[in-house]
């Protein structure tokens, strides 16, 4: 009996000695670190983050542009650069912010026959900046890397591709809906609109509402947060105007929604028009909306 316990003893003794020297040998091993040299820069000089009022984005699928309209931004496709849209222009601030930003690159590969492995060729997503209809600058973001949390990224001049931290996915888009502002009523073209700023609501050039009206709370509330499908491929017949509402608001200036039908039933086009009292001007955005939607404009 005292044989087997003293081997047990024997045993456990051996077990915690090499358990002591694998704790100790923890302490000398040393951390991973990135022995990259890293190059702290701009994407973008920062000296051009208010100066900039064009950005083109493009990849193989489509092209969209942003172009600044005084304080705001505005979306066009390539497909119809006439036909526009309100962008987001928060969003589109953010990233110029991100752009202009110092931050730690490190050199991958040269640039020369090595776009194709990091989807910096015809699979880019090509930012191209302007500054009063000149280009100042063009970046091209690739693919992630294997960690999915740093992105491969060139410019047009340089001769280097390099890797960053991918404070970009939320902008590597070139869909309509990714840049524009979702409201069908802008909440930039004519400033930021409440529900106590709409005065009286007139329905197909007849019909009027105001703020004793019927229901009006639920309307306005419901009204300011429907959302806008995107700009319109289509052309529209304007002879199948359908529903016609005129948004009177308490500092003179009108919001007129035109709905007309298109070729598909469950789809309707918006023309939006926005009248300034200040500067005395209109301004014309076409957009698309589901049927739902277009049940939920009308004043019921």
């Amino acid at each position: 009996m005292d044989k087997k316990k003293n081997k047990f003893n024997t045993y456990l003794i051996l077990g915690c000695v090499l358990l002591v020297i694998l704790y100790s040998f923890s302490f000398l091993k040393k951390p991973t670190v990135d022995s990259r040299k890293s190059l702290k820069t701009a994407l973008v000089n920062s000296k051009y983050k208010t100066e900039i009022d064009k950005i083109v984005i493009k990849n193989d699928e489509n092209s969209i542009t942003l172009e600044k309209n005084n304080s705001f931004w505005e979306i066009s496709s390539s497909e119809n650069p006439f036909i526009k849209l309100p962008a987001d222009s928060q969003k589109i601030n953010s990233f110029l912010e991100k752009l202009t930003s110092i931050i730690d690159v490190y050199k991958i590969a040269d640039k020369k026959n090595n776009e194709e492995n990091y989807n910096l060729d015809k699979n880019a997503y090509d930012f191209n900046f302007y500054v009063k209809n000149e280009l100042s600058g063009r970046i091209l973001f690739g693919k992630q890397d294997f960690s999915q949390t740093k992105r491969y990224v060139t410019s047009e001049s340089n001769k280097k591709i390099f890797e960053m931290e991918d404070t970009m996915q939320n902008y590597l888009s070139v869909k309509i809906n990714s840049w524009s502002e979702p409201f069908i009523i802008s909440q930039q073209v004519l400033n930021s609109i409440k529900k106590d700023d709409i005065q009286r609501i007139i329905v197909n050039n007849s019909e009027k509402y105001t703020k004793n009206s019927k229901n009006w709370d639920e309307y306005v509330s419901k009204l300011l947060d429907l959302r806008q499908g995107g700009i319109i491929s289509q052309e529209i017949n304007f002879d199948l105007l359908e529903y016609q509402l005129k948004l009177e608001l308490g500092n003179k200036n009108e919001i007129t929604i035109f709905v007309y039908k298109t070729q598909n039933e469950q789809e309707f086009a918006l023309k939006n028009v926005y009248f300034n009292s200040s500067t005395n001007t209109k301004s014309e955005y076409y957009s698309l909306i589901s049927g739902w939607t277009f049940s939920k404009l009308k004043y019921e």
